[in-house]
């Protein structure tokens, strides 16, 4: 079922950007501190600690269906794959730093897929599995009765 791969490539995806966040702060308050610079490394864990909120504040609502919060995060992932690219490439000269773009590539490429799509469209519609029995329950009731698709009740035309 497209919904099942749909909320499966959406954890993924929050849990890729959330471990990266976690990683890259840690990563870098330490190198701030090492360096002496223990007001930076602070000040470096205060943004990166907001950034991870509104991370996983962003991954909640579009794993409740918001379309406004994957426009986003699909605008946001993207800006950090070309400031990434750039700052590995340009900047440091070094393409072992690509390997740390890869992952935001595929919480890219998962959260435009049709499998999230579809799971977000569920989520928009509160098609809950109780739900869904109750509808599909109605329906072969509705199904069952034979005057309910004739005209008149099922009451025959004579004249």
């Amino acid at each position: 079922m497209e919904t099942s791969k749909g909320k499966r490539l959406l954890i993924i995806s929050a849990t890729i950007c959330v471990v990266l966040s976690v990683g890259t702060m840690a990563i870098t308050a330490l190198l701030w501190f090492i360096r002496g610079y223990a007001d930076i490394a602070i000040s470096n864990l205060t943004s990166g600690s907001i950034r991870l909120i509104l991370t996983c504040l962003m991954f909640y609502y579009i794993f409740i269906g918001s379309e406004v919060a994957r426009t986003i995060a699909t605008i946001l992932l993207g800006v950090t794959i070309l400031f990434g690219t750039y700052t590995a490439v340009a900047v440091d000269g070094s393409l072992f730093m690509l390997a740390f773009i890869v992952p935001y590539i595929f919480a890219l490429i998962a959260l435009r897929s049709k499998h999230v799509k579809a799971y977000m469209a569920y989520k928009r519609t509160g098609n809950t599995e109780r739900n869904m029995e109750k509808i599909k329950e109605e329906n072969l009731e509705e199904a069952q009765k034979p005057d309910a698709l004739l005209p008149n009740g099922g009451a025959a035309d004579v004249e």
